[in-house]
């Protein structure tokens, strides 16, 4: 699954070797960054992984820079277990997008666990919570009670948007969120679920410095 946007644009040279050198990176970025919850973790836990996190944002100043007008970029997030394996995952796990671009997320799943979507950006925490009741909660193995709750915008709880519904028998589920923002700081900005990092359910958004960018008030929404 890959990003959809809204209007055409062309992958010149200049983007095929920036993606190129974007790959490079984010798997160093995949060995480094500790599996930290934003929300839950220590200030010594966030010194340490924001003093990486700049470290992994300064190799940024390598890639070549864009120079296109800012666009919607619109991404469906999809909750994947390949074959029943364990391991869930992203899908996409690597989105990559220009600075000042307009990112409309809609995360989906048709898991029976909950699963969440968190990204710390510059301008504070993203998270969408894919929880109903009756659904598991992975870490502690009990069912949700309550409705979905503790959604972000920029570090602000707002009510969660999560739409969906399971079967009689909890086979199955249907769980629906989304989210928009606009990143005008480049760099590499990991997400992750917040139940399933652990296996593997985490991912990377990149955002490559663009030309084309003036920098305006940044917009996000949540419903």
């Amino acid at each position: 699954m890959s990003a959809k946007s809204s209007s055409e644009w062309s992958v010149s040279p200049k983007t095929v070797l920036a993606v190129a050198l974007v790959a490079l990176i984010v798997g160093l970025a995949a060995v480094v960054l500790p599996m930290i919850a934003p929300s839950s973790a220590s200030s010594d836990q966030m010194t340490a992984l924001q003093g990486q996190v700049s470290q992994l944002q300064q190799q940024i100043n390598s890639l070549p820079v864009m120079d296109q007008n800012p666009t919607t970029r619109h991404i469906l997030l999809q909750w994947m277990n390949t074959g029943n394996t364990g391991q869930d995952m992203f899908n996409p796990n690597q989105i990559t997008v220009n600075q000042g671009d307009n990112v409309s997320v809609i995360f989906e799943d048709n898991d029976t666990d909950g699963h969440t979507f968190e990204i710390l950006l510059p301008q504070g925490l993203y998270i969408l919570n894919n929880s109903l009741p009756g659904e598991t909660n992975h870490l502690t193995l009990q069912n949700f009670a309550t409705p979905a709750d503790n959604c972000q915008i920029a570090g602000t709880v707002i009510p969660c948007n999560t739409v969906g519904n399971c079967a009689p028998d909890m086979s199955a589920c249907n769980v629906t969120s989304h989210v928009s923002f606009v990143v005008t700081q480049p760099g590499i900005y990991r997400f992750f679920c917040l139940y399933h990092q652990a296996l593997g359910m985490y991912g990377f958004l990149i955002v490559l410095p663009n030309r084309g960018y003036i920098p305006t008030n940044s917009t996000s929404t949540g419903s």
